[in-house]
């Protein structure tokens, strides 16, 4: 009986050796999540506040000029018409590899086609690469072409991509000088049907 109980205690011990170990990595490796996220949101802080600095054009809480763009089938579409209570305008460029890494995270936020009037992509050019089309596909009609680049020299925007929340009156609620990811887009999809769920 001694040596039944013996030989039941040593499986009783791996198993909670095995969950013990088990719990230190999956902690351990949260842990190393939080760190890095932590470290990589006061890179981009840090990143940001050098650029808004060097711009002296933009601050959290102004209010954006309105200004006409032209969709991709040349109509005019004034700013003001477009946004939401929340809206993600993001300057961008369909040749730059971050900003093509933040389209493919936008595609993966955006869960049916309403979700899309939430984001507007802005580009300082046109352009007719296959690339380009997919994106313009995508967002159905989201993507504004900033004519001359007027806007942008207006607010002297020069890195891309160049994200601005903003609410329905314009103003700016935060300032994102690099790639948003797929959760932070997520919330912006959110916060926009809590905020009409709260309206009827």
């Amino acid at each position: 009986m001694a040596v039944e109980r013996k030989l039941w205690k040593v499986p009783a011990a791996i198993v909670v050796v095995v969950l013990v170990v088990g719990l230190a990595l999956l902690l351990g490796t949260e842990a190393g999540h939080y760190v890095a996220s932590k470290r990589n949101s006061q890179r981009r802080s840090n990143r940001t506040q050098s650029i808004l600095a060097q711009m002296n054009t933009l601050a959290v809480g102004d209010t954006l000029p309105d200004h006409p763009f032209e969709d991709l089938d040349h109509k005019e579409l004034w700013l003001r018409d477009l946004l939401s209570e929340k809206t993600l305008i993001s300057f961008t460029a369909p040749d730059c590899d971050a900003c093509l890494a933040e389209f493919d995270e936008l595609a993966a936020a955006v869960s049916d086609s309403a979700d899309r009037r939430y984001f507007l992509i802005i580009w300082p050019y046109l352009t007719g690469t296959s690339r380009a089309q997919g994106i313009e596909h995508s967002l159905s009609g989201r993507v504004l072409y900033d004519k001359g680049g007027e806007f942008l020299d207006r607010l002297a925007v020069n890195t891309f991509p160049f994200n601005l929340i903003v609410n329905l009156a314009g103003a700016i609620e935060e300032i994102i000088a690099d790639p948003m990811d797929r959760e932070e887009l997520a919330a912006i999809i959110t916060a926009n049907k809590a905020a009409e769920a709260g309206q009827k």
